[in-house]
């Protein structure tokens, strides 16, 4: 990214008012992941995009990620990458994968107490590469685990992003600097159906894209060490793969909930709640199955996703099992509310499929 580009996005972001700066991933010494993370996004943009959309960190301990489509960029915060550290670290060391191999699964920690969300991501205190806190770090498997649910949840969130982006989001609702803010625990006021009619064509797109990047990144890797360990224990083929991937979002879901949606009127939410984030991307999913899944597997495996998905935020906070969201979902306000958001899909859905 060229210096009159940066110094645009640092006026489109306002942190020239808020004191805030693009990280330097080098300068990071406590965690050796920002600068291979910076990396692997910055292709991720120019791959998908030829080139068109490019990508940074921003140095600020704010949980959020932003496309802004008058510069074409989309930039995460330091804040929701170190979450996103917090949250893979939490599942490898309390064996939330519960679909990994047993034998292995049982090795490792149960959880002893509950925990909740904002306790585990105090946006105050850094992810550090420590074994002092993490002792399971020198164990190959273990970072293999934490490599490849950290990555896939970062991949989410950008991709999410270049949703908006594709879609044209910020341009057609004529936002000041075409900003699309995505924040964990957001409490917004501002919110429309409009708004959320947006979140949930960016979910589709991430999720297609997601799928279809990590079948190949898996495929190329499938006869090296961490390729063999990922299809032995974690992703033996594709359904598997579905269900890691739905089970991923189910946990990037929950982390972007307000916590007082179900005390606020539908039409404030800026972001649907996760029920209805789910339920769109279960209609995408029957619809299409992420373009690999046969039409007669994608009910098992969309179920078994959203079933581990409730687990492994179980395990994560020893919290209750809980799926009574399920039985919302059919309350008259609620299903109302989502026949009104499908009904807005396709004004924001870029149906000429040309952006880049």
């Amino acid at each position: 990214m060229d210096n009159k580009k940066r110094s645009r996005l640092e006026q489109c972001l306002g942190f020239r008012k808020t004191g805030e700066s693009f990280l330097d991933v080098a300068s990071v010494e406590s965690n050796p992941f920002f600068m291979l993370f910076n990396y692997d996004a910055e292709k991720l943009c120019e791959l998908l995009t030829d080139g068109k959309v490019e990508f940074a960190i921003a140095d600020s301990i704010r949980r959020q990620a932003v496309s802004v489509g008058s510069e074409q960029a989309v930039v995460i915060y330091k804040g929701m990458l170190d979450a996103i550290f917090k949250i893979a670290a939490r599942i490898v060391e309390t064996g939330a994968l519960i679909q990994l191999n047993e034998n292995f699964r049982k090795s490792m920690k149960t959880p002893q107490h509950a925990q909740t969300a904002r306790a585990l991501l105090d946006e105050t205190a850094d992810f550090s590469w420590d074994e002092t806190e993490y002792p399971w770090i020198k164990k190959r498997e273990q970072q293999v685990i934490f490599m490849f649910s950290s990555n896939l949840l970062y991949r989410l969130v950008i991709l999410h992003e270049l949703g908006h982006l594709w879609h044209n989001h910020g341009e057609r609702n004529e936002l000041i600097d075409s900003i699309n803010i995505d924040e964990m625990f957001g409490n917004s006021q501002a919110g429309s159906i409009e708004s959320q009619a947006r979140e949930l064509i960016a979910d589709n797109f991430a999720f297609d894209h997601l799928f279809a990047f990590t079948s190949f990144n898996l495929e190329s890797q499938r006869f090296d060490e961490i390729g063999r360990f990922l299809f032995t224990n974690l992703v033996p083929d594709k359904y598997e793969l579905a269900v890691f991937c739905l089970q991923m979002a189910f946990v990037y879901f929950y982390f972007m909930d307000s916590e007082s949606w179900r005390a606020r009127s539908p039409s404030e939410w800026t972001h649907p709640p996760h029920p209805f984030r789910l339920q769109a991307l279960y209609m995408a999913f029957l619809a299409d199955g992420f373009g690999s899944i046969e039409k007669e597997h994608r009910e098992q495996v969309f179920k078994r996703g959203v079933q581990l998905g409730d687990s492994t935020i179980e395990r994560i906070f020893g919290t209750p099992n809980n799926l009574k969201w399920l039985s919302e979902m059919g309350q008259n306000s609620y299903k109302e509310h989502f026949e009104m958001l499908h009904k807005h899909l396709p004004r924001w859905t870029n149906i000429e499929r040309i952006a880049w």
